[in-house]
């Protein structure tokens, strides 16, 4: 009986063995991860190992991609790369969404039709297509020459300023020609890479890689050169039709300058600053525009708005205010359509703004008044 049972005892022994021996050698393999992780977080400053998941560690150990990265790094790395991995299949969700959407729109324009709705209730209902936009002449010029002022999270952020002003500019009512100067760097790179040339499909915008002094001054010839021959219809621009092709201005726009710009001329010139610095760079603008002898000018932001920060836009607010100002000729309006709520802008009274300057002319008078006073009794004092 003793010699039928010891081979089975022998084996269970050797299987609690091996089980033994193999959580051991599993132990083993994570702590020595663990600690080559550890051993890395150290040698990095600033990194914190607690914020990192444990199978982001592993990943970030066996691929030998991410050595010399740190914690944030490699999050943001694995990121970027899920996110390039589901490009494809977010575009092909675009397309069933769209294509969705206007099987809905057919439905139920069939649907109106057949109750005997009659076509303009259709036409209110279902999206129509939009007129075509006029084309005005004007330049909005986006100085993109801060490539070197920029981390590479804001060139990121100006990248995509870039395209909400062309998507703006894109469905405008009234259209100025958009030119984007100083193309080229890290921010082109980003374009051409990341975004995978999207720029090239844009249409009716100028790319330069020159200075914003050289594209203003194409800018001028170019709209000399282009028929604008129905711009008439644009309300803002109405008033000056019959100025000539000569008499328009280049202005950089910054809030720093000291003069305010009343109404956009035609055949100017407005420059913008495509930076995004958080206010590292205070007056950076400016001061470019001083030191190349451009003339400066400022949204009148304090004129008709009351703001509780500073009166400084992202690129793409300013240039849509202006686009606004096109198409309502009112800039307390186009203030109160774009400037984001968190700035927390609020619309000036214009007639207390009217009874205020009337009483600045009467106090005026009042001590003119008082000097003539003044010279008379000295002057009978004389006598």
């Amino acid at each position: 009986m003793e010699t039928e049972e010891r081979p089975a005892k022998i084996q269970k022994l050797e299987e609690a063995t091996d089980l033994e021996t193999s959580k051991q050698h599993s132990t083993g393999i994570f702590q020595d991860l663990q600690s080559q992780t550890e051993h890395m977080a150290r040698g990095l400053p600033g990194s914190r190992l607690e914020n990192l998941p444990e199978h982001e560690d592993k990943k970030a150990d066996i691929d030998s991609g991410y050595t010399g990265l740190s914690k944030n790094a490699m999050k943001r790395l694995i990121k970027r790369q899920e996110w390039e991995a589901g490009r494809d299949f977010r575009k092909i969700k675009r397309k069933e969404r769209l294509i969705a959407k206007r099987e809905r729109l057919k439905l139920k324009k069939t649907d109106l039709e057949a109750s005997g709705t009659n076509g303009q209730n259709v036409h209110d209902t279902v999206k129509t297509k939009a007129r075509k936009p006029v084309s005005v002449p004007l330049t909005f010029l986006l100085d993109c020459g801060f490539d070197e002022q920029m981390h590479d999270k804001e060139i990121v952020s100006i990248g995509g300023q870039l395209t909400r002003c062309y998507s703006e500019n894109r469905n405008a009512s009234y259209q100025p020609t958009l030119a984007i100067s100083s193309f080229s760097g890290r921010l082109k790179t980003r374009f051409d890479t990341v975004l995978r040339e999207m720029q090239a499909r844009w249409r009716s915008v100028r790319f330069e890689e020159d200075d914003f002094v050289a594209v203003a001054e194409k800018a001028k010839q170019w709209m000399r050169e282009d028929q604008f021959s129905n711009f008439t219809e644009c309300p803002a621009l109405k008033t000056n039709a019959d100025v000539s092709s000569e008499s328009g201005e280049v202005v950089y726009l910054t809030a720093d300058s000291d003069e305010t710009l009343e109404e956009l001329r035609p055949y100017s010139v407005y420059i913008i600053g495509g930076i995004v610095d958080r206010n590292r760079h205070k007056g950076i603008c400016y001061r470019r525009a001083m030191d190349r002898g451009i003339k400066t000018a400022k949204l009148p932001i304090g004129t008709y708005m009351q703001m509780n920060s500073r009166a400084v836009l992202a690129t793409n607010h300013v240039y849509e205010i202006m686009l606004k100002w096109l198409e309502l000729k009112d800039w307390g309006e186009a203030f109160m359509q774009v400037i984001p709520k968190r700035k927390g802008g609020v619309l000036k009274d214009q007639d207390m703004q009217g009874s205020n300057h009337e009483d600045q002319e009467v106090a005026s008078e009042d001590l003119d008044d008082c000097k003539e006073a003044v010279i008379e009794a000295s002057v009978n004092t004389d006598l």
